[in-house]
C-alpha cells in the first residue's frame, strides 16, 4: 500500500495550498500521487437533473463518468469511510496518497497553519509529524517555513521514497492487509501461473482478483 499522508489544519490554513505546492515537488522526485479530499457535506458529483444525477438518484451504488479527460467515480455506502479502508480505491499505480483531513484519525499528520487563523495548532503537536507555518512555533516536529516546501519534500523522499518493483496489495475485508516479501512473492507466482493457464491471456502485467464469500 503506497503511504498515506493527511494534511491537517483549521479552516483557511492553507491545507489546499500546501497540496498544490507539494504535488509538483513530488512528481518531479518521480512520484506517482494520488489526492483525496475528505468533505463532511453530502455532494453531488454531477449538477441536479444530469445524468449521473439521476442514475445516483435511481439507486446505483456507484456511478462513474468517463471522457478523454480522466474518470470519476461516486461510490455511495452507509458507514463512514475510515482511514483504513480508502485506499483500496485508490491505491493502484501510486506511491502516494495524499488525504485533505481526517485530523481526528490516526495517520502521519502534516499541519498547515496560519497565525491569521490562531496561534495553537488544530491537533496536538505530538500527533504531527511535521508543521507548515508562516510563524515560529516551539513544536517537537521538523518546521518549515511556506517558502521551503521542497525541504518538506526532501523530507517525504526520505522517509518514504517511491517504490517502483512488483507489487502485490492485499485486501482482506476492506482493510490493506500487510504482506512479507516471501507471501507476497509466492502468491504472485500463484497468481500469474494459473491466469497464464487461461485461454486468451498473452503477456501478464497486472491482475486484479476480488473474492467474495457468500452464504
Amino acid at each position: 500500500m503506497p503511504p498515506l499522508i493527511s494534511i491537517v489544519g483549521k479552516s483557511k490554513s492553507g491545507k489546499t495550498v500546501l497540496l498544490e505546492r507539494l504535488i509538483p515537488e513530488l512528481i518531479q522526485r518521480g512520484y506517482r500521487v494520488a489526492t483525496l479530499k475528505h468533505s463532511s457535506h453530502s455532494f453531488e458529483m454531477d449538477r441536479e437533473g444530469k445524468d449521473t444525477s439521476r442514475m445516483s438518484k435511481a439507486g446505483s451504488q456507484t456511478v462513474a463518468i468517463v471522457s478523454p479527460e480522466g474518470l470519476a467515480v461516486q461510490y455511495r455506502h452507509t458507514d463512514a469511510l475510515g482511514l483504513e479502508r480508502l485506499p483500496r480505491f485508490i491505491v493502484d499505480s501510486h506511491d502516494l496518497l495524499l488525504v485533505e483531513g481526517f485530523s481526528g484519525q490516526k495517520a502521519t499528520k502534516i499541519e498547515a497553519h496560519r497565525a491569521e487563523v490562531g496561534d495553537e495548532l488544530l491537533c496536538n503537536p505530538a500527533e504531527v509529524w511535521a508543521v507548515v507555518s508562516d510563524s515560529p512555533l516551539n513544536v517537537p516536529v521538523p518546521l518549515f517555513s511556506w517558502d521551503d516546501i521542497s525541504a518538506l519534500a526532501d523530507m517525504i523522499v526520505r522517509t518514504f521514497p517511491p517504490y517502483h518493483d512488483d507489487e502485490l496489495e492485499l485486501f482482506i475485508n476492506g482493510k490493506w492487509t500487510r504482506t512479507n516479501p516471501f507471501v507476497k512473492q509466492m502468491m504472485g507466482r500463484v497468481l500469474e501461473a494459473m491466469a497464464s493457464t487461461l485461454k486468451g491471456v498473452e503477456k501478464i502485467e497486472e491482475i486484479d482478483l476480488r473474492w467474495k464469500r457468500h452464504g
